[in-house]
């Protein structure tokens, strides 16, 4: 099910994702997670696919990058060890970038990158020592028909996808402590105070569902806790990559310049995020910005390749919340690109935003 319009209910919901193979489910006032039958059975179909193919795969004996489109079917990593190895997407002109690296046993990670023109996802699960890997790349944008755009288009795309995981916690509501570099900030020509203020009001944006369709807010029981100033930076470099550092045990956030060949891809920020395929609770996300993609707190006259801070880390609070990628309404915030100025405003939730937290987190009767 790629999303879902429709109501949730307090004492029943199912969703279940095509991308992670789990669904959420509430059972005695907690959350169950059950996992489908086709992951439980991913482990002997890998298997019997690895020692039908006969001689290993190029990339199983070598020791470098591996390129994302190689991989085509899941591998066995007792035939190809390829654990902790890093994992690229080949972005096109050469550049290749929002790097991974094949995680432990049991564990989940994603890269994802916000672009001007589209998605680039990566994903690395690794369960039963089968490596599955998934790969998005940007397609050409649809837009909704005018017969059905309101005021707020958003309210009118229903659609979600889920990335891998979810925060939780057994005696209270589900929190996502983080730490903010705020000696970054002047990276990108910002005010810690405004910068600040963009990042927690993106939070805010999207663990309490503000929007503009007159969805019920502070509906979801999840929020997150800024723990304050840190020293340590997003474990994410200046090509989009996961660095060697990840994870490290903290959730953080830092402004940092990309390469040449990002900017020229249009990437603005990227968030990597770790977690647990048994439990699916999350273990970690980092959150890298570009500090000189012309983020700003507010536009200036005239705005000519401006982009909206708050707008993009919304959008990256909800991957790190566990919300990847839709592709069906260019309205909605996990829409995978942003315009620039006056365009690229997005700091509400669309329906389908709305509905992914509240299958994620919250049970609220629409």
């Amino acid at each position: 099910m790629k999303g879902s319009p429709g109501r949730f209910s307090r004492h029943a919901r199912r969703l279940t994702s095509p991308l992670t193979g789990w669904r959420p489910v509430r059972a005695g006032g907690a959350i169950a997670l059950a996992v489908s039958l086709a992951a439980l059975l991913v482990a002997p179909t890998a298997l019997a696919a690895d020692r039908a193919a006969g001689a290993p795969r190029a990339f199983c004996a070598s020791t470098g990058p591996i390129i994302a489109s190689s991989i085509t079917s899941p591998v066995n990593i007792s035939t190809c060890p390829i654990q902790g190895r890093q994992i690229l997407m080949n972005m096109g002109s050469g550049v290749m970038g929002v790097g991974i690296s094949v995680p432990p046993l049991n564990r989940g990670i994603a890269n994802y990158a916000l672009t001007t023109h589209g998605e680039y996802e990566l994903k690395a699960v690794n369960e039963h020592g089968i490596v599955t890997i998934t790969a998005s790349y940007p397609r050409k944008a649809v837009a909704a028909p005018a017969s059905s755009r309101r005021r707020d288009p958003a309210c009118s795309e229903n659609y979600f996808n889920f990335g891998g995981g979810f925060w939780q916690s057994s005696n209270a509501e589900p929190t996502e402590l983080w730490y903010y570099n705020e000696s970054t900030a002047s990276r990108a020509g910002l005010s810690v105070s405004a910068s600040l203020a963009d990042l927690r009001a993106g939070n805010y944006n999207m663990t309490t569902g503000q929007n503009n369709c007159g969805l019920q807010t502070n509906a979801f029981p999840v929020h997150g806790g800024f723990e304050g100033n840190t020293s340590r930076y997003a474990n994410i470099d200046s090509n989009g990559d996961k660095t060697s550092k990840y994870p490290d045990g903290q959730n953080t956030l830092s402004f940092g310049p990309y390469d040449a060949a990002e900017v020229a891809k249009g990437v603005l920020a990227n968030t990597v995020t770790l977690w647990n395929t048994n439990s699916d609770a999350m273990i970690e996300a980092d959150i890298y910005i570009g500090s000189n993609r012309g983020l700003v707190d507010t536009f200036p006259s005239p705005c000519n390749q401006k982009f909206d801070l708050q707008t993009v880390i919304t959008h990256e609070w909800g991957h790190s919340y566990g919300l990847a990628h839709e592709y069906s309404g260019p309205d909605e915030v996990m829409w995978p690109s942003i315009g620039q100025c006056q365009g690229g405003l997005r700091r509400h939730l669309g329906d389908g935003d709305y509905n992914g937290m509240s299958a994620l987190y919250g049970y609220i009767v629409r």
